[in-house]
C-alpha cells in the first residue's frame, strides 16, 4: 500500500483529491491531510509518504518553500504540485527542486488520477530495481551501526574500550584517538510534534554525513534528545589546533541541522584522548553540556565555574536516583552535574557533600530493596579521600556509583522485581505525557516485543490497554473534582485525540464522557 500526503489550504480541494485517491487509485492510502507548510514537513517526517500532492497556497509558507525544505532531508519522495497559478517561474522552480509533476486547477480528475498512477508506478519500479541490493546494503549497515552503538555505549559506561580498540578502529575506521561531542536537540514549535523515533534515523544519517566530511566518526543512538558522537582526531590534547578543529566541526553540524530540519541544537565538546582514556573526554563533555549559557557550542576548556546551575545538588540527587531506578541511561550525566556543582566548594565541604549524595542513593535503594549490601561505610574512607585530587575523588565517586547500580540491579533480580514494576511506576508518574511502547521499552532496557510479552504475562493486559485504563481512571477523578471540558480532560490525562479518548472512555466506563460529566453534575 503506497502512502500519500495531501497538503492543501482549500478544504474543498483537499476533500476532492482525497476522495479521488480513495475511490480510483488502487494500492494507495491518504495518510495525512495538512493545510500549512510546517504541518506538511512534520507529517512528511512522521508518516514517510511515497507521494506528496501539494498546493502553492498553503498556510505559513508557500508550497514551493515547503518543497525546498522537504528536499533537504528527503530526496526520494515523489511530489506533484497542484496549483491555480500558470506561472513559468513557479513551474521552473518546482522542476529545479525535483518536483515530478505540475497540475493546474481547476482539477481535471482524469488527468490527476493518471499523474498519481504514473508517480506510484515510478515508486514501484524504483522499489523493484533497488530492493535486491538494498537488502544486502541494509544488512551491512545494520551490522556496522550495531558496532557503532556498542562502541558508544562502552564509552558511556566506561567499559574498557581499549580492550577491543583494534577491532573498533578496523571496523569503524576511527583512529587511535579522538574526542566526544554531544549534539542535543532543543525543542521548538516544529519538532515538538515529530515522531522522534522516525526522525532519529534521518538525524543520525545527516550527522554522519556532515562529520565524515571532516573526520571518521561513530554516532550513537538517540538518548532522549541527545546524540553522542566520537570524532577521530590527530591533534594534541589541549592544543589550540584541537579546539579550533572541534569548534569548526560543531559549527558545521549546527548549520547542517538547521538548514535540513530547522533544528536548534546545543553542542558540548570534550578534549582529545586516546581510545584507552576516551571516557575522560565523555566526562568533560558531560560537565560542559550542563551549563546554562547562551552559546550553542561549548568547548570543555571554556567552562568557568562562575556559571551557576539551575538545580541544587539535592534536586540533582533525586534525578540521579530516578535515573537509576528507571534505567534512563544518564546516571553518569546526573552525577557529573552534581560533581561540577560542588567543585567550587572547600575540600572538606565538597568531600562531605559527595559522601552525603552517595549515602542518599544507597539509603534510597536499601530502603526500596531491603538490600543490606548496598550500604557502605564511607566515613572510613574520608581520611584517604582528603588527600586525593579533585579528579581522583570524582573518579572514586563514579566507581562507587557503578558498584551501587550493579548491587541495586542484582537486588531487584533476586527480589523477583520485574521490569514491568519499573515500567508501571514510571507510567504512573508520567501518564500525562505521550509514552510510546518503544520509549517505555527503551527505559527498561528491553526490545518492544519482549517487553510487550512479559507485560501481558504479568498484568493480563496489553501495554496500551493498561495505559488507557490508567488514564481513563485519572480522567474520572478529574471530572469528579474539577470543572473542565471533555477536550481539556482528554489532554490532561495524556490522550492526543479527543475522539479516540471518547471511544476508549465509553468502552471502559460504559457511557460517553459527556454523559458521565452530566451524571456527576446532577
Amino acid at each position: 500500500m503506497y502512502k500519500v500526503l495531501v497538503a492543501e489550504k482549500d478544504f474543498g480541494s483537499a476533500k476532492q483529491i482525497t476522495s479521488l485517491i480513495e475511490e480510483k487509485i488502487q494500492d494507495a492510502k491518504v495518510v495525512a491531510v495538512t493545510n500549512s507548510g510546517n504541518d506538511t514537513i512534520v507529517d512528511t517526517i512522521n508518516s514517510e509518504p511515497d507521494l506528496i500532492l501539494i498546493g502553492i497556497e498553503i498556510a505559513g509558507m508557500n508550497g514551493i518553500e515547503t518543497v525546498r525544505k522537504i528536499r533537504r532531508f528527503n530526496k526520494s519522495v515523489r511530489i506533484i504540485i497542484v496549483s491555480a497559478y500558470d506561472y513559468f517561474e513557479f513551474a521552473r522552480e518546482a522542476m529545479l527542486l525535483g518536483v515530478n509533476d505540475y497540475i493546474l486547477k481547476p482539477i481535471n480528475e482524469a488527468d490527476l488520477a493518471k499523474a498519481i498512477e504514473r508517480e506510484l508506478q515510478a515508486v514501484k519500479e524504483e522499489d523493484d530495481i533497488e530492493r535486491e541490493y538494498k537488502d544486502e546494503e541494509s544488512q551491512y549497515s545494520n551490522a556496522l551501526r550495531f558496532v557503532e552503538q556498542h562502541f558508544i555505549f562502552s564509552i558511556t559506561y566506561n567499559m574498557r574500550v581499549d580492550i577491543e580498540s583494534n577491532q573498533y578502529q578496523k571496523l569503524l575506521g576511527i583512529g587511535p584517538k579522538g574526542y566526544i561531542m554531544s549534539v542535543s536537540v532543543e525543542p521548538n514549535v516544529l519538532n515538538k510534534h515529530w515522531n522522534m523515533e522516525k526522525a532519529a534515523g534521518r538525524i543520525y544519517r545527516r550527522l554522519k554525513d556532515v562529520v565524515n566530511v571532516h573526520s571518521c566518526c561513530a554516532v550513537g543512538p538517540r538518548m532522549l534528545n541527545r546524540y553522542i558522537v566520537y570524532v577521530a582526531s590527530d591533534k594534541e590534547r589541549d592544543s589550540k589546533e584541537a579546539q579550533v578543529e572541534s569548534v569548526t566541526l560543531a559549527k558545521e553540524v549546527l548549520r547542517a541541522l538547521k538548514d535540513t530540519f530547522d533544528l536548534e541544537v546545543k553542542i558540548a565538546i570534550g578534549g582529545v584522548r586516546s581510545i584507552a582514556n576516551i571516557h575522560d573526554s565523555y566526562l568533560e563533555m558531560l560537565r560542559s553540556c550542563r551549563y546554562d549559557i547562551d552559546n550553542p557550542i561549548i568547548y570543555y576548556k571554556e567552562v568557568r565555574y562562575k556559571y551557576n546551575m539551575k538545580e541544587t545538588y539535592m534536586e540533582l540527587t533525586d534525578q540521579l536516583i530516578d535515573s537509576i531506578k528507571y534505567n534512563r541511561c544518564n546516571e553518569e550525566e546526573n552525577l557529573a552535574s552534581i560533581l561540577e556543582l560542588l567543585r567550587p566548594m572547600q575540600v572538606t565541604e565538597r568531600l562531605t557533600t559527595i559522601i552525603e549524595v552517595l549515602v542518599s542513593i544507597s539509603y534510597a535503594f536499601r530502603k526500596e530493596l531491603k538490600n543490606q549490601d548496598i550500604y557502605y561505610d564511607y566515613l572510613k574512607q574520608c581520611d584517604k579521600l582528603m588527600y586525593l585530587s579533585i579528579e581522583e575523588q570524582e573518579a572514586w565517586a563514579y566507581r562507587r556509583l557503578h558498584t551501587m547500580i550493579k548491587l541495586m540491579r542484582s537486588g531487584k533480580k533476586a527480589r523477583g522485581s520485574s521490569v514491568v514494576t519499573i515500567a508501571m511506576e514510571y507510567i504512573q508518574k508520567n501518564y500525562t505525557q505521550e509514552i510510546s511502547l518503544s520509549e517505555i521499552s527503551q527505559y527498561v532496557g528491553l526490545s518492544p516485543q519482549h517487553f510487550s510479552k512479559i507485560f501481558k504475562e504479568t498484568t493480563n493486559y496489553s501495554y496500551v490497554e493498561w495505559v488507557n485504563d490508567l488514564r481513563i481512571g485519572k480522567a474520572q477523578e478529574i471530572m469528579k473534582q474539577e470543572d473542565c471540558t471533555i477536550k481539556e480532560v482528554c489532554f490532561l490525562v495524556g490522550f492526543q485525540d479527543p475522539n479516540y479518548f471518547s471511544r476508549i472512555f465509553k468502552k471502559r466506563v460504559g457511557i460517553s464522557p459527556t454523559e458521565y460529566a452530566k451524571e456527576r453534575a446532577v
